[in-house]
């Protein structure tokens, strides 16, 4: 390889860079609706919205319930029944927690993608990259690489893991990474098929610690939940 090559080379990717940075750093916009009066015809439907709440919560013997609508970033409806504990009877108000499981998996793939539109990671990243523990583990010697784009579509070739995952939600950082240098299990190699996996959005919460230096927790709660985990 010519010496002139490799300068040109290096002269291209020093001028696509900031074109590539500019890019990822765009932020989104906000929806725009042109219909000022929505608010007072949703408010037409509210009855309507909390009798369906009411029927299917019945029909399914739920012990509690709450919801919200949620309209310009304001919490314009809620309703709330039933109890949050069936021995202690303690009701549902609208500031009980509830436990929401993998709909937690939607706040991962947003951390990503703003990360990623931030410039600080890319979607094609080998996770090797950033979680050198597994980068060696692989279904075979000639399996595609695992990219944070793979983790992030069920492709990773990781097994389903249900309810393996859920008996691990207590485990600790140190565990986990002890679980990573133990080596993975797969079923497919990468990109070839759709396989739901917990793991594989853990594994997306390690790299989140890995590029921001705080934990996932802590930059979760910080970016879009305006307050600290510590808090």
């Amino acid at each position: 390889m010519s010496q002139t090559f490799i300068a040109k080379t290096a002269a291209i990717l020093a001028l696509t860079t900031p074109v590539f940075a500019e890019i990822n750093t765009v932020s989104y916009l906000s929806p725009v609706f042109d219909d000022a009066d929505r608010l007072v015809r949703l408010h037409t439907v509210f009855p309507e919205i909390d009798a369906i709440y009411k029927e299917y919560a019945s029909e399914n013997h739920f012990p509690g319930y709450a919801y919200g609508i949620i309209l310009d970033g304001k919490l314009v409806h809620f309703g709330c029944a039933g109890v949050m504990n069936r021995d202690k009877k303690n009701p549902v108000t609208p500031h009980s927690m509830f436990r929401i499981a993998s709909m937690t998996k939607s706040f991962v793939a947003m951390a990503i993608l703003k990360l990623r539109d931030e410039g600080k990671l890319r979607l094609d990243d080998p996770i090797s990259l950033y979680i050198p523990e597994i980068q060696m583990n692989s279904l075979t010697e000639d399996a595609p690489i695992i990219t944070i784009r793979d983790l992030l579509t069920h492709s990773s070739g990781l097994p389903y893991d249900d309810p393996w995952a859920d008996r691990q939600l207590d485990i600790t950082h140190a565990g986990f990474k002890a679980l990573l240098k133990n080596g993975l299990s797969f079923s497919t190699p990468t990109g070839i098929s759709y396989e739901y996996s917990s793991l594989g959005y853990a594994l997306l919460g390690e790299i989140i610690n890995k590029v921001t230096a705080i934990s996932y927790e802590k930059y979760i709660c910080r970016q879009y939940l305006a307050t600290d985990r510590n808090e």
